[in-house]
């Protein structure tokens, strides 16, 4: 599929393979559980099909879900320029409207290099209250980011990423993520993919971290 020339209806259905896929996976029975760092859980799961280990976290923030969904989605490219340990870089590439885009980040991975992720990005609000972002790659005909913006970037393959904030209280939400991307460089060649899906793991907890600093002051 052209993404860039996707109808509503091919988009759609995209979505609803991803909720779907979303569902599934918290679901699962196959997630081990690491050692909990605060109040943040955190998991890995690896995977029949020879992909690289799924990770997942999860977190207790002191703010509304609308503003954390804020933060993360609808004004990430904002937020990236705050978070230059982390993310570095980040740019809408085109909008679909109702709340398909087609979107960049590049993430500073410190073992894992830089990172560039281009990705169908999918939000919208359940019945619940609920905030979804849902992602899958589409990054194989849009142009890379050269070095004026990263010293070292390669473009992964990202299979499926999820961002879950449910309310908790007018300035409490739980953030849950699910990451399944390959940073599909030179390491990922040379390390086996168990140990780098722990390495991952070590980033997306990082990210639970950061996000309790800033919203806990």
């Amino acid at each position: 599929m052209n993404i860039k020339t996707a109808t509503k209806p091919e988009l759609i259905e995209i979505r609803k393979a991803l909720l779907d896929r979303h569902k599934a996976l918290l679901q699962s029975k196959r997630w081990i559980e690491k050692t909990k760092l605060g109040l943040i859980r955190n998991w890995i799961l690896h995977p029949n099909d020879g992909t690289i280990s799924l990770v997942r976290a999860e977190s207790q923030v002191a703010c509304s879900a609308l503003e954390l969904f804020n933060y993360l989605v609808i004004n990430i490219d904002q937020t990236c320029q705050e978070w230059n340990d982390v993310m570095i870089y980040s740019k809408q590439i085109q909008d679909f409207g109702d709340g398909f885009e087609l979107s960049r980040i590049i993430s500073e991975g410190n073992w894992v290099a830089d990172r560039e992720d281009v990705f169908l990005r999918c939000n919208w609000t359940l019945e619940d209250g609920t905030l979804l972002e849902l992602s899958t790659g589409f990054g194989e005909d849009i142009e890379p980011v050269y070095t004026e913006i990263s010293t070292y970037t390669q473009r992964s393959l990202m299979h499926f990423a999820s961002k879950e904030i449910q309310p908790i209280s007018e300035n409490a939400c739980l953030y849950k993520t699910i990451w399944h991307y390959d940073p599909a460089g030179w390491l990922s060649r040379l390390i086996p993919r168990k140990m780098l899906g722990n390495i991952i793991l070590k980033n997306l907890v990082h990210e639970h971290e950061k996000l309790n600093t800033i919203f806990s002051v």
